[in-house]
């Protein structure tokens, strides 16, 4: 159960990472293509999966990625960040939303290490 929560996390992880920034990193190497007829979107294709990252046609910014949508945009030190994410999920029965309103966003902040430390055993 904790692998496969661990798994989602990740899963969530390199999804919002990539839409939010369109690029691709170690932990999730990724090529882009464009689609056909669409100059608003492109193709990411990941190991496992190919999902489409459309933009704003104004203003360039990422608007969905898959089943995440990006909206309220505001400037965090020169970089335009989504601070409300919708996120659609299907499961067994149906489907559900996730609604996110971020508070606070920090670019380059410094994080201490001992934040990565573990706190203590995890319940499975």
């Amino acid at each position: 159960m904790l692998q496969a929560f661990v798994a989602e996390a990740k899963t969530d992880f390199a999804r919002l990472t990539m839409g939010l920034f369109a690029s691709s990193f170690n932990g999730s190497p990724v090529q882009f293509a464009d689609v056909s007829g669409d100059p608003t979107s492109v193709n990411v294709i990941g190991p496992q999966s190919t999902v489409a990252l459309t933009f704003d046609p104004q203003t360039h910014l990422p608007r969905t990625f898959g089943d995440v949508t990006y909206s309220d945009y505001r400037s965090v030190n020169g970089v335009k960040v989504p601070f409300r994410l919708l996120m659609i999920r299907r499961d067994r029965d149906g489907s559900y939303s996730e609604e996110w309103d971020i508070r606070h966003f920090h670019v380059n902040a410094v994080i201490a290490p001992k934040m990565f430390e573990p706190r203590g055993e995890l319940v499975q």
